[in-house]
């Protein structure tokens, strides 16, 4: 699809459950000036190995913000003065506070994740650049594969009415980074709200 309309992708591997993985992809891009960074994957709080191999803390946190926070923070001057970082949160990060302990970890990565955004707005890692804290909603996607198997299609099938497609979740991540700038505003997380793509 890129081809198609005239630019060029590379692939570049990341496993943002290593940090050497993830050093190793910011080595190979920081010599690019990078206009867009999407901080999108990550897991949820069904996921089964509770602790991250290489982090005092759960895989969850692990995987949804401190890889994603490395990565940035080593490609922070990579980024072009007009850069976007957008930084996928989501609802639960309002109840981080109030989870139980299976979800606490997954609001509290979403919460980091805002605070993230906002930090990077702020010029508080460094350089001000402008980030942007997107709650996608939710997805009927494979962020549920840790699910019990034999449960699955069931739960798949009980989701997909209400629940948005891949491409529909993903539509504000993607929208976001290329919306036209008002004049003399940055689109930071202090005048652009955490966005549903469930309203688009």
């Amino acid at each position: 699809a890129v081809e198609q309309i005239g630019g060029r992708a590379e692939a570049v591997s990341l496993d943002l459950c290593s940090l050497e993985s993830v050093r190793a992809c910011a080595e190979k891009v920081k010599t690019m000036q990078l206009d867009v960074l999407i901080l999108n994957a990550g897991v949820n709080a069904n996921v089964p190995t509770a602790k991250h191999p290489e982090l005092d803390c759960s895989l969850v946190f692990g995987v949804n913000f401190v890889a994603h926070y490395l990565l940035v923070t080593l490609l922070l001057d990579s980024l072009s003065e007009d850069a976007r970082v957008v930084c996928l949160a989501s609802v639960m990060h309002h109840h981080s506070a109030a989870c139980h302990a299976h979800d606490a970890d997954y609001a509290e990565s979403k919460l980091a994740m805002v605070l993230l955004a906002r930090a990077l707005s702020r010029g508080e890692l460094g350089r001000r650049v402008d980030g942007i804290p997107v709650n996608p909603g939710a997805a009927n996607s494979d962020i549920w594969r840790h699910i019990w198997a034999p449960f699955q299609p069931v739960f798949r099938a009980c989701v997909a009415p209400f629940f948005l497609s891949t491409d529909q979740a993903c539509a504000s991540s993607v929208a976001l980074p290329i919306v036209q700038r008002s004049a003399g505003t940055r689109a930071n997380c202090g005048s652009v709200p955490p966005v549903n793509s469930s309203v688009i």
